[in-house]
């Protein structure tokens, strides 16, 4: 210490001046390592043959020497001599090789610091990783890299580390591993020295995903699933988010099975399967507008002709599979509120897709959580482009777009109509005739029946129909027959052809279109009715046929026939008394017993009944040879039968329009 005399104001001021002002660090000194100065800031744990690394982040403000420093696991260690740090920096210490960093070309872009050589990273269990000086645990860090396993969705080969959070730059809060490290998001990746693409921020400022608020009721919408795609592990479904600010998906809950809500009665039932999104870096956050895709065990979709590059899944779930022989439902829930649930039946709607398997999307008209509750607002996407999911098999889809609807030469109301109906047809022994109805075309044009259902509903014994009891059959697609060329009259029969024997693939005899899943009753009062897309995610009505055997007399072995030239034809052959029993001179050729039997009938003929020759019992049928007669059970059964059904036709298209 000295003193220094300066004469101010003609006084003498003695200052004294300590020592240490003089001793302040020159630029470019180095200073002595403190504890907390060197944080440990990301890892390379799993390189998967690459080679390993480790980054150390300088958090003191000066520049730091690193002579008698070493990195510590358990027993091994590796001397850092020779390796400094500039304030701030981040320094790549690398295990084998100079090079960490690569361009896709396969150049160099960044060499490590330091070759430590010593440790090896553990990717199973927890290890516990120092920096230690003049025997001071400078900074330490317990990791377990099974925590961030499944955030890693590098592409495939490629490797992820694991980073300290930004705003978490302390040798305190990067003891939390896994609250504040976290896997970079899959933009940030550089190429490692196998030429993979590798999730991580070596030397670089650290990253993690962004968050954003959580996702609430109606905030996103299910927009598109795949059900039954080329291969089972190929399953995907679409949300978009449609609330303005975008929302976080991650820690949300889906739940699929075959209940449209989730109840106290069945909220235990094994029939739920459910899987938590556990998002890459613990944040899954959708800006507003976007079409995600979530695929199951894979992070690709597909690709198709006009795109750029394949298309990847926000995140790649589990546990998850969807129903392709029953119907379904996928449902949304965050924090324990519902934010969007939709529904799924295969069997319906996937009868239009063609040659190829296809998703099931919601047009851009519908994208809200109300409307995508209702299968009819759904609709089957167009053929083209033709998409390759990522095994290589084709698909057709909207994936990661707006929904659009396939269109064919659907048929509208009234331009088909069914004339005849086979509900009890006689068999011998050892013989089954099947059941059978016909349709007529009353247009000129081909109409396609792709993806049409035919639908059989029952009234119940309350006069209402029996919604448990209805079955349905979709025309494929995928079948020449499904179209019905302008002005034809078409047979389809139950099982097998109208003889009784299978076509085991080829075409029957008599031109009849095989179907499936119907079965008549000749006990009950019952609809057949046609039904068909609409266009834009919508169903249409094309005819009803009402039938009861019991009310009307027919009796078996003989079809009930209508004249479509009647007046009011359409709506007036939803009224079971205004169909005729087949005429006692209709013997179909072929269908007659071993004991002489014979099934009567006109199929693939269209036009009035004709009388017959023989004498009928005096029990005969309401309706015997014109469309117009005697009811048999009186016209109070008739009077029931038509303000039921004028019900129906009062209600349908209310119905409908809802769609």
């Amino acid at each position: 210490m000295f003193m220094l005399r300066l004469p101010i104001a003609g006084r003498v001021q003695v200052l004294v001046l300590s020592a240490v002002l003089f001793s302040c660090i020159a630029p470019g000194a180095v200073s002595a390592v403190e504890v907390g100065d060197v944080v440990l800031s990301e890892l390379l744990i799993k390189s998967s043959s690459a080679s390993e690394w480790i980054e150390l982040h300088n958090a003191s403000g000066s520049t730091l020497s690193l002579d008698d420093c070493v990195l510590r696991e358990g027993d091994d260690q590796a001397s850092l001599n020779g390796l400094s740090m500039a304030p701030g920096a981040y320094s790549i210490l690398s295990r084998t090789q100079d090079c960490v960093v690569f361009d896709e070309a396969g150049d160099c872009t960044q060499t490590s610091a330091l070759v430590y050589g010593a440790i090896t990273l553990n990717d199973t269990g927890e290890e516990t990783l120092e920096v230690v000086c003049s025997d001071e645990v400078i900074d330490s860090v317990t990791y377990g890299w099974e925590v961030f396993d499944d955030d890693c969705n590098a592409s495939v080969g490629g490797t992820c580390s694991v980073n300290l959070a930004p705003g978490k730059l302390s040798a305190d809060l990067n003891d939390h591993w896994a609250t504040n490290w976290c896997v970079p998001p899959a933009t940030s990746f550089v190429y490692d020295s196998l030429g993979r693409e590798s999730i991580s921020t070596p030397g670089s400022a650290n990253l993690c995903p962004a968050t954003g608020p959580p996702c609430g009721s109606g905030d996103v919408v299910i927009s598109e699933l795949m059900v039954a795609p080329p291969t089972s592990s190929r399953e995907w479904f679409e949300i978009k988010v449609v609330t303005g600010s975008g929302c976080d998906l991650h820690g949300c809950v889906l739940q699929e099975g075959p209940f449209d809500e989730v109840t106290s009665d069945n909220v235990s039932s094994e029939d739920w399967v459910s899987h938590t999104i556990d998002a890459p870096g613990n944040a899954l956050p959708l800006e507003s507008g976007v079409y995600a895709l979530f695929a199951k065990g894979n992070d690709g979709v597909g690709s198709a002709g006009d795109k750029p590059k394949p298309l990847e899944a926000v995140y790649s779930y589990s546990d998850i599979n969807f129903d392709n022989g029953a119907p379904g439902w996928l449902h949304l829930s965050c924090n324990g509120v519902l934010v969007d649930s939709a529904p799924y039946d295969h069997a319906r709607q996937s009868g239009a897709c063609g040659l190829y398997p296809c998703s099931v999307n919601l047009p851009m008209e519908q994208e809200h959580d109300q409307a995508n509750d209702d299968l009819a607002n759904w609709c089957l996407p167009p053929e083209s482009p033709e998409w390759l999911s990522t095994d290589g098999y084709p698909f057709y889809g909207t994936p990661g777009d707006v929904g659009f609807c396939l269109s064919r030469a659907w048929p509208s109301e009234g331009d088909l109509i069914v004339t005849e109906l086979m509900v009890g047809p006689v068999s011998g022994d050892g013989q089954s005739f099947p059941e059978w109805f016909e349709l007529w075309s009353t247009v000129d044009e081909p109409v396609d029946l792709g993806g049409c259902r035919f639908e059989r509903s029952r009234i119940g014994e309350d006069g209402e129909l029996d919604p448990t009891s209805t079955q349905e059959w979709v025309v494929p697609a995928s079948t020449p027959l499904s179209t019905i060329e302008g002005g034809a009259v078409t047979v389809f029969s139950r099982g097998t052809c109208l003889d009784g024997f299978d076509p085991e693939g080829a075409q029957c005899p008599g031109g009849e279109v095989i179907y499936e899943s119907l079965s008549f009753a000749n006990s009950e009062a019952e609809f057949l009715s046609l039904i068909c897309p609409g266009g834009l995610a919508s169903e249409v009505l094309v005819d009803r046929a009402g039938y009861d055997m019991t009310a009307t007399g027919n009796r078996s072995g003989h079809s009930m026939q209508y004249d479509p030239l009647n007046e009011d034809a359409l709506s007036n052959n939803d009224d079971p008394f205004l169909w005729c029993e087949a005429s006692f001179d209709a013997c179909i050729e072929g269908l007659t017993t071993e004991d002489g039997e014979c099934n009567y009938g006109t199929p693939g003929d269209i036009g009035p009944c004709e009388t017959g020759v023989v004498e009928v019992p005096p029990s005969g049928p309401g309706c015997r040879c014109a469309s117009v007669g005697s009811y048999g059970r009186g016209d109070s059964v008739r009077g029931a039968w038509m303000m039921f059904v004028s019900l129906l036709i009062w209600v349908w298209p209310r119905r409908r329009r809802s769609m």
